[in-house]
């Protein structure tokens, strides 16, 4: 008889194992099919160019969605003035002092940084022709250098100089365009920031009501859950928002001294390039060290190798003291999920598509952990609901007198 027992046990251990990795199985092939599925949607807006459509729609009604992002971003700002002051001072006034105090701190920034950079960009647009000369001398002279080796690389040079030239040729006449496309575009982003904060103000004004509002219209039984989840994924997303900023300026700071200590020619501009690259997880980085290296070795050999340095020597710093000091482990997020966020965002949005893949994959995260948890509530509230029956029926046998002798 103990014998099986000790079978019966062993089996149902076996079988829970059987279980455990049979949901693991089908949380892959879950993950999988959503990706796919996503795939084939996207080709079907690809071919019924829907994607051009929503970019269109997307760009007029920017204005609102970047009103609603700092409306979101200040309203915390706001709450704690009227929880400081007792709730003495109204909403209103606490939306005046918290859009004074951060417009006036970013334009303090741009005051104190916009003059050198001016200057910087200028001189490094008056340099380029310059500097594509030395990257074709360098280039020239590594090629030489693999000859001497054995190497047959005189095709190959040949191509490249001859690219080069070309570039150096068009070079003023493309800066020219470039300036000009890139003021117009910044004209146009400035305009539509200046409204955005325009729009925020007045978001702003009514956006704790904003809740209110839909929780109304919510059947009551859903009310608390919709309460904890907004709670939830706003708590995740300013996590991030507000880690991912600190991490920039933290960034551009150390890019920048390191930059000016090793003599690299326009170091805030290369510093503020690296800064908004890091917002792309992983591939940021070196999306943004490119430039910076081979402007370095453009300088000398020795600038490009520091270059490197101060590059590998913060992200050493980012890694392992920004990172987890400031984010910690806010998004819990696996690794191998954002890159293929990114993977996928990034072909079908671009770097913008980059930039929001973790944001977004977070807030699903978040929604999937809620909705498997509330399934968890139901399932232990139905097991000691049959519980509960059982003891009832039980209790009720031993009061009929149905209960069978041993």
């Amino acid at each position: 008889m103990e014998k099986k027992i000790e079978k019966e046990n062993l089996d149902s251990k076996n079988l829970n194992k059987v279980i455990k990795r049979s949901k693991d199985v089908l949380n892959v092939l879950y993950l999988i099919g959503i990706i796919v599925l996503l795939i084939l949607l996207s080709r079907l807006f690809i071919e019924y160019k829907i994607f051009k459509i929503l970019g269109e729609i997307l760009s007029v009604i920017s204005p609102l969605f970047i009103g609603f992002i700092i409306a979101w971003l200040i309203d915390p700002f706001i709450k704690k003035i009227i929880k400081i002051s007792k709730n003495k001072i109204p909403r209103f006034v606490s939306s005046i002092i918290a859009y004074l105090v951060v417009i006036g701190i970013i334009i303090a920034m741009i005051v104190i940084i916009s003059p050198q950079l001016a200057s910087q960009i200028k001189d490094f647009a008056g340099n380029v022709p310059y500097i594509l000369n030395d990257i074709k001398d360098w280039i020239n002279n590594l090629f030489k250098t693999l000859s001497v080796n054995g190497l047959n690389t005189k095709e190959i040079s040949t191509e490249i100089t001859k690219k080069v030239i070309k570039i150096t040729q068009s070079s003023t006449s493309e800066i020219a365009n470039f300036m000009l496309q890139a003021g117009t575009g910044t004209i146009n982003v400035l305009a539509k920031i200046i409204l955005g904060v325009m729009v925020a103000f007045y978001l702003s004004l009514t956006f704790d009501k904003l809740n209110g509002k839909v929780e109304k219209k919510l059947p009551e039984s859903w009310r608390d859950n919709y309460k904890e989840l907004i709670k939830r994924i706003n708590t995740s997303l300013r996590g991030y928002v507000g880690g991912v900023l600190i991490i920039m300026v933290l960034v551009f700071i150390t890019q920048l001294i390191g930059f000016s200590m090793i003599g690299l020619e326009a170091p805030i501009i290369f510093a503020m390039f690296c800064a908004i690259t890091d917002i792309i997880p992983y591939f940021g980085p070196y999306i943004g060290a490119i430039p910076a290296v081979i402007v370095g070795f453009a300088e000398s050999p020795i600038v490009g190798v520091m270059t490197i340095l101060v590059i590998f020597i913060c992200q050493q710093l980012e890694n392992n003291i920004y990172q987890p000091i400031i984010m910690g482990k806010a998004m819990k997020l696996h690794p191998i999920v954002i890159m293929l966020g990114l993977l996928l965002f990034g072909h079908f949005f671009g770097i913008l598509g980059m930039i929001i893949a973790t944001p977004v994959i977070a807030t699903i995260k978040v929604i999937y952990d809620f909705i498997q948890e509330q399934r968890k509530e139901i399932e232990v509230t139905e097991d000691d609901d049959k519980t509960k029956e059982n003891f009832i029926e039980k209790i009720t046998n031993i009061v009929d007198g149905n209960i069978e002798s041993e």
